[in-house]
């Protein structure tokens, strides 16, 4: 769990540093650097991620459900878009045949990975939220 918690926070400090900043990703090509920034929207929605994940590291260290709850959103959400992201990618890049496959196959690892993250270890960790003392605001 406590990985899990820490994973939230950086996702929490880099959200943070994004919104401040606006640089939304720094490229190094030649002898200088490339930094694309975030527009206004970009920035709004980095410090909108920030705030859930800060509030799910803290849930999650309270073993709150609302936590449990988000967290389960987030990766779905992740599992959603990888998909989504992978199909519109696969249908829209003019490569080969074997650069298409390859492609989906190294995303349909990630994807993997993330649904077997949430099914076999997250969905099983629902008991320790369950467990939280009355009046505590666990379920």
């Amino acid at each position: 769990m406590k990985a899990v918690i820490t994973i939230l926070v950086l996702m929490t400090v880099a959200a943070a540093i994004a919104a401040v900043t606006g640089v939304e990703r720094v490229s190094f090509i030649g002898h200088g650097a490339v930094v694309a920034h975030h527009s206004l929207g970009g920035r709004v929605a980095a410090a909108a991620i920030g705030a859930i994940c800060g509030v799910a590291a803290f849930g999650c260290r309270r073993r709150k459900m609302y936590a449990w709850w988000t967290v389960t959103l987030m990766l779905a959400l992740l599992v959603g878009y990888g998909v989504v992201w992978t199909i519109w990618k696969m249908t829209t890049t003019q490569m080969d045949l074997l650069g298409n496959a390859l492609g989906a196959l190294g995303e349909g690892v990630k994807i993997a990975a993330v649904i077997w993250f949430l099914v076999a270890w997250w969905v099983p960790r629902k008991k320790e939220f369950d467990r939280a003392e009355p009046g505590t605001g666990g379920a």
